[in-house]
């Protein structure tokens, strides 16, 4: 019979079993594959792709559940699927495919790689529906077969992984949603690791999209293995092969399969990995992004706040944190494993974070046990009132768990540290609640024993840190234990002065004590005072910011310790302090500045009482340290405005008395005072300067003889410039021959003329009398003859001729100044402004004077000079 006529009447025979219900059709099973052997070897056996479609779909219908499988010729399947371009051969050879997987399972698994590499070259790339539904259909009845062997399963894996880019786009989520589900949810991190490192830019995003598909225990677990799989960086780490694994297992039972399975670990090659060590390094910030990421997804996190994920968030962060310890060095992957961690912390509602942490604390890790107390000290100091109040009873549930750091960890210089900061956490915000107080007293001993001396400093600097939040929060009731921490508190800062931010942490501790306990602590104050104004290295706070921070801190408590401590207290130890300064250090400056702040504080009770003590004993040690003197003036003048007439005469006299005693060293301080009360008492200081006028005097009738320091001079000027401004009482008239000539005198003294000038002016405008006028008139045109150098030694030709320049000046500012009502004295002028015109050296002065004077007169002077 001719082949055309034989496949004719066989493919009669195939639709006739398709359409027709034959009994014990599982006996066609046989015969169909021997036809579907046949037609394969056929030379042209892709002309009869319809035939082989008939035999499929007689081997779909046929029943095949009680046969051996022993005729089912999977081979003869997977020949089939390659060695045609039909499409709908293709669906119909995986139908059947997945039909056999249930009952010849090994024999399908045999074949698996071939079939799943066919599909991911050819099938996948359709892009219709009922193709789709066959790839669905394959994968879920072939997929369970492949569970018994996992390398099979990290291939087909990767042939999906590998065909992504011509998968349609709109179909990848499903199918690949769908794999995950077959194989089991804990296959997600496997798919999205090798997503990643194919093309981790473009398929971020699709791998966001897969894994919230899944519940977020699910999502959970996948990121502790995709952390797990980070920390896997060298050959004799464990291998990053592939496992099914079971709910995650916790490390403690890792770690001893570890080192049972080490020999069979160390022989895996990079063939068994699910991702080769070289291409791990490149996709760890990847999968770092990924899991940063999925953190954020708004899925997620509406799902975590209803799930109950407690284990899984502690095995998680746990896996979080065994990362950080390992890649300690690798500081862009670390800042994102940080970045990680801080979400997960911020995520979880309190009660969850509380449960979590806490367990942590006792974890056998201390880089774990340490930076979960971190994440709880840093949450709980972000927490508003209205969320402490609420989780108050969770919170204070921790503080076992913090007494048991200070017992089984005390070894641990930093985990004390740690454990301090959550206890003073705590304390801040439950400490004061009644129910709580007892519970915080008892805790106090064990802050008090991380004080001795052969404790770590940093332990010592936290634990007052700590301290001083007890202080705060417990108050008086803490005085039973204050002599036990002064003493330490103390010397600690004395021990420390080179080291700023512990020395900053006592000083913490002392300003609780001041604000606090401050009527206890008059015994202190002596080592208080030692420390707070210590001699400081100025200098050294441009390169050392540290030291403007503790500077800052010691101004500071020194402010508080002015304003909270009684002045019966306060004032003793501050001037035996004071007695004992030692001149050219700038503690002198910090006892200085310090004085305002007790000034400011000063009641008025206390002004009557000790306004005399503190001028003498404070305030005159004080002015005698030349360099800080402007400081102590101002703060004296603080003082002086709070006294009334009845206590600064006496106080006035005293200082009068204190100047006399050294005259050429005081002077240059009593007179700068005086200039700076007199621009707060303004007028009511001229009537106490007259008791001063012999001294300004004499200090002006030193300032030109050669080598005089001349800061005196220019203070007693500036003075007189100011009595004569405020003088309403007719005092500088009344001593005016003498104060004029005294200034006149000083011109020849360039760097106090311009001073001279001024107060000479300001005299002529106080007087506003030409019969006053006239006598600073003559007197400054003696200087300017040079008349009154004649019979002085002491005044050199040049010092003579800048008197003279600086007289011609004045004269000039004088006519301008008080205008046509000094033209009167312009004839017994004009001498000897010519004269002085005729000098070469005076020349360019006097012409200046002259267009002044011509500016009053509204003339030229000229003619009156030519006469």
């Amino acid at each position: 019979m001719p082949m055309r006529q034989r496949m004719s009447k066989l493919t009669s025979l195939l639709e006739l079993i398709s359409y027709k219900d034959v009994p014990d059709n599982d006996k066609l099973v046989q015969p169909l594959f021997s036809t579907l052997q046949y037609i394969l070897n056929h030379p042209d056996y892709t002309q009869y792709d319809y035939i082989i479609q008939l035999v499929l779909a007689d081997l779909l219908l046929v029943n095949k559940a009680a046969l051996d499988e022993s005729v089912f010729r999977v081979d003869l399947l997977v020949t089939c699927i390659r060695s045609t371009d039909n499409p709908q051969t293709h669906n119909s050879v995986l139908l059947v495919l997945s039909s056999l997987a249930a009952l010849c399972p090994e024999k399908v698994l045999l074949h698996v790689m071939p079939i799943f590499t066919f599909m991911g070259a050819h099938v996948l790339r359709q892009d219709d529906e009922y193709t789709f539904n066959v790839i669905e259909s394959t994968i879920e009845k072939i997929i369970p077969s492949l569970l018994l062997n996992v390398t099979h399963i990290k291939h087909v894996i990767q042939v999906f992984v590998d065909a992504i880019q011509h998968i349609p786009i709109h179909r990848r989520l499903r199918l690949f949603t769908t794999l995950i589900k077959t194989l089991g949810d804990q296959y997600l991190h496997a798919i999205i690791a090798l997503l990643l490192e194919k093309e981790h830019v473009k398929l971020l995003e699709f791998c966001l999209l897969i894994s919230s598909e899944f519940p977020v225990e699910a999502q959970l677990k996948a990121m502790i293995e995709l952390v797990r799989m980070c920390c896997e960086e060298t050959p004799d780490m464990d291998s990053v092969a592939i496992e099914a694994k079971a709910p995650v297992e916790p490390v403690k039972k890792r770690a001893g399969k570890r080192s049972a399975n080490n020999k069979k670990t160390t022989a895996t090659n990079d063939d068994d990995r699910l991702i080769s060590l070289e291409s791990l390094a490149k996709i760890k910030p990847p999968v770092l992004m990924f899991i940063d990421e999925n953190l954020m997804m708004r899925s997620f996190i509406s799902s975590l706040s209803k799930a109950k994920v407690e284990t899984e968030v502690k095995l998680f962060v746990q896996e979080l944190l065994t990362f950080v310890q390992r890649h300690a060095t690798n500081k862009p992957v670390l800042r994102l494993a940080y970045g990680i961690l801080d979400k997960v912390h911020h995520l979880l509602s309190l009660s969850t974070f509380i449960s979590v942490i806490s367990d942590l604390w006792r974890h056998p890790s201390p880089l774990i046990q340490k930076r979960a107390v971190t994440m709880f000290n840093d949450r709980v100091s972000h927490l508003s009132t209205a969320t402490v109040q609420k989780y108050r009873m969770p919170l204070m549930a921790t503080l076992p768990a913090v007494q048991w750091i200070f017992t089984e960890r005390s070894a641990d210089p930093e985990m004390v540290q740690l454990g301090l900061m959550a206890l003073q956490q705590l304390c801040t915000h439950f400490a004061a609640h009644a129910q709580h107080t007892a519970t915080f007293m008892d805790a106090v001993p064990t802050i008090l024993g991380y004080l001795s001396s052969g404790t770590a400093a940093a332990v010592t600097a936290s634990a007052f840190v700590c301290l001083s939040h007890f202080i705060a929060q417990l108050t008086q009731r803490m005085v039973k234990y204050l002599n036990k921490w002064m003493a330490p508190l103390l010397a600690f800062m004395e021990a420390n002065k080179h080291h700023p931010l512990n020395e900053i942490s006592a000083l913490t501790c002392v300003e609780q004590c001041v604000l606090h306990l401050h009527a206890f602590l008059p015994p202190f104050l002596p080592k208080v005072f030692a420390c707070l104004f210590a001699d400081r290295d100025l200098e050294a706070t441009m390169a050392n910011p540290q030291l403007d921070m503790l500077y800052t801190k010691m101004d500071a408590v020194a402010a508080q310790v002015a304003s909270h401590l009684q002045m019966r207290h306060l004032l003793p130890a501050l001037f035996n302090f004071t007695a004992k300064l030692v001149p050219g250090t700038n503690s002198v400056e910090h006892v200085v500045r310090f004085g305002k702040h007790v000034v400011a504080a000063l009641k008025k009770d206390d002004v009557k009482q000790y306004h005399g003590n503190l001028f003498a004993k404070y305030f005159l040690v004080l002015l005698d340290q030349t360099p800080y003197t402007p400081t102590a003036i101002a703060a004296l003048v603080d003082l002086v405005m709070k006294l009334n007439e009845n206590l600064f005469k006496p106080m006035f006299g005293h200082m009068l008395r204190w100047l006399r005693e050294q005259p050429h060293r005081r002077a240059a301080v009593f007179f700068h005072a005086q200039a700076y009360m007199f621009d707060h008492l303004k007028n009511l200081l001229v009537g106490y300067m007259a008791l001063a006028l012999d001294d300004a005097l004499a200090v002006l009738k030193a300032a030109p003889a050669p080598g005089t320091d001349t800061t005196a001079a220019a203070h007693v000027l500036d003075a007189l410039y100011k009595c004569a401004l405020y003088d309403t009482a007719k005092v500088v008239e009344a001593h005016l021959e003498s104060v004029t000539a005294g200034i006149a005198a000083t011109l020849v003294v360039p760097a106090l003329a311009p001073a001279a000038a001024k107060a000479l002016v300001q005299i002529a405008v106080t007087v506003n009398s030409d019969t006053h006028w006239k006598t600073v008139n003559t007197t400054l045109l003696e200087v300017a003859r040079g008349d009154m150098f004649d019979d002085d030694e002491t005044v050199s030709s040049d010092m003579a001729l800048d008197a003279r320049r600086a007289a011609v000046g004045t004269l000039g500012t004088l006519f301008e100044t008080i205008g046509e009502g000094y033209l009167v004295l312009l004839p017994e002028t004009i001498p000897t402004i010519a004269e002085c015109l005729e000098d070469e050296e005076l020349e360019t002065a006097t012409t200046a004077a002259v267009r002044q004077i011509e500016g009053v007169l509204g003339e030229p002077l000229q003619k009156y000079l030519q006469k």
